[in-house]
């Protein structure tokens, strides 16, 4: 089953770059959007376990970050991409 990670890192711009990096090629990460700085969301049927060993294994340098299920108790302003991403577990389609 599909589910929705919220990914927060500590590792500045050089982090956001090799996070990207990670995302794009992690066979766990379905996709990914980013929208706010160290921060990214992250669609995958893998466990934040799982996802948390692949990212650390492969961003050794990253020392703080965290995986949040953003489930259905969540609020705030986002874009109707990053919203649409959330529910449904897929890119809005353009």
């Amino acid at each position: 089953m599909k589910k929705a990670y919220f990914l927060m890192h500590g590792g500045g711009y050089v982090g956001k770059s090799l996070v990207k990096s990670w995302a794009d090629n992690s066979p766990l990460v379905i996709t990914w959007r980013t929208e706010m700085q160290g921060a990214f969301f992250v669609i995958s049927e893998a466990s934040a376990e799982e996802l948390y060993t692949d990212l650390r294994a492969s961003v050794p340098s990253i020392r703080t970050f965290i995986f949040v299920e953003a489930h259905t108790n969540r609020q705030g302003l986002l874009s109707k991409e990053s919203w649409h991403l959330l529910r449904h577990k897929e890119p809005k389609p353009k």
